[in-house]
């Protein structure tokens, strides 16, 4: 598992140290720095998956990030040229893998300053197993769901979903979701290796089709989903038919003509359920267009995800979400030093941090200004005297 990442002068954040914990909560307001822990680290990966990190460059620009050019990326207010991101693993939490980049060339390139502790850090990465899957990928297995992440732009409805061009036996989901129906209807059978998973809404079945359409039935009650392929075409159909207790089912129903809510949630659940113990998910904003109660059974998910050995770095803005996390450490699923909390607010150029504990009946340490307090701040215009 990853514990810690320290990152200097990406974005906004121009020089921070943070805990990370079997589920990670990022809030904040928008622009305050959130996405960019996120980002530092999708970076390294996609510069490893096209071989440049190899070279000591670092790709600010690619299939999983794209923030153009290093110059773009550079903190604003940097005194130096210098980049780093470094994380911690808890395999091996005396060794830090560590990785520098000077920006230069007007901006158009990030290259580590000597190859040599360069290679060294990559080398200490690969042989960490979180640090190593969420960097470089290097021990994932061949159709193993050992590695999610969901950019915040999933796609919303569409009358069929594509089929990636490579269809081999990787869960893959794309980064916008986009393979989602794909990768349910390939491993719509993978069952859960163990019964004791939090996870397991529907215990009648330990199939992964099963559960995911349970938890849907948790944001829509009653909702079921039917999946075809149309392998010549390289298609994906998925309809969504409902029905009360004791009443026939509704026809099926084009994903078009049943809001944004289910095909935005469905690739989430299916990352949070899929994923194996070990494995990391790297979500943006999982309550996008789910109502209230939708939104505080996700974050209820990703404690159960968390309690299964599934590591989660999640940024969100709602505090039903965190409500979530937080009714599940108070019922007692997660221990509540599995859980990390950190508000990212921006003062000047800068992102600056504060990271409040959590007790194990779900209780906060601190609550700063701005911290999911909209509510009572509403609350106390709405019942002031006119």
């Amino acid at each position: 598992m990853l514990t810690e990442i320290s990152i200097r002068n990406f974005k906004c954040i121009a020089d921070c140290s943070l805990r990370l914990a079997p589920i990670t909560l990022l809030a904040g307001l928008n622009g305050a720095g959130k996405s960019s822990l996120i980002q530092s680290l999708l970076t390294i990966r996609q510069s490893h998956q096209t071989g440049v990190l190899l070279r000591g460059h670092l790709q600010t620009s690619g299939d999983l990030v794209d923030l153009g050019t290093p110059g773009d990326v550079l903190y604003e207010d940097a005194e130096t040229d210098l980049m780093e991101v470094a994380v911690r693993d808890s395999a091996k939490p005396e060794l830090l893998a560590q990785f520098k980049f000077v920006v230069g060339e007007g901006g158009t390139i990030a290259k580590a300053p000597d190859l040599v502790p360069h290679l060294e850090a990559l080398n200490i990465t690969t042989s960490l197993p979180t640090a190593g899957l969420v960097l470089t990928g290097h021990n994932s297995r061949p159709g193993s769901a050992l590695f999610h992440y969901l950019n915040a732009e999933r796609l919303g409805p569409r009358k069929y979903g594509p089929m990636p061009s490579f269809r081999g036996p990787e869960f893959n989901l794309g980064t916008k979701g986009e393979f989602a129906l794909h990768a349910l209807y390939q491993h719509r059978n993978n069952a859960f290796n163990r019964t004791n998973d939090l996870r397991i809404l529907n215990e009648a079945s330990a199939k992964l089709g099963d559960q995911v359409e349970a938890w849907l039935a948790e944001v829509s009650p009653g909702v079921s989903l039917d999946l075809a392929a149309v392998e010549q075409a390289d298609l994906m159909v998925g309809t969504f038919s409902f029905a009360e207790p004791g009443e026939l089912r509704s026809r099926e129903f084009r994903a078009t003509n049943v809001g944004f809510g289910l095909s935005y949630v469905l690739p989430v659940i299916v990352a949070l359920l899929s994923s194996e113990e070990g494995g990391v998910v790297l979500l943006e904003n999982p309550e996008a267009h789910i109502h209230p109660a939708g939104q505080t059974r996700l974050g209820e998910l990703c404690a159960f995800a968390a309690a299964s050995g599934v590591q989660i770095i999640v940024e969100t803005h709602s505090d039903h979400f965190m409500d979530g996390i937080r009714i599940a450490v108070r019922n007692g699923f997660l221990p509540s030093e599995d859980c990390a909390f950190h508000y990212f607010q921006r003062v000047g150029t800068r992102s600056e941090v504060t990271s409040p504990e959590m007790d194990k009946t779900g209780k906060l340490s601190a609550w700063p200004a701005g911290f999911f307090d909209q509510h009572r701040r509403n609350a106390a215009k709405l019942i002031k005297p006119l």
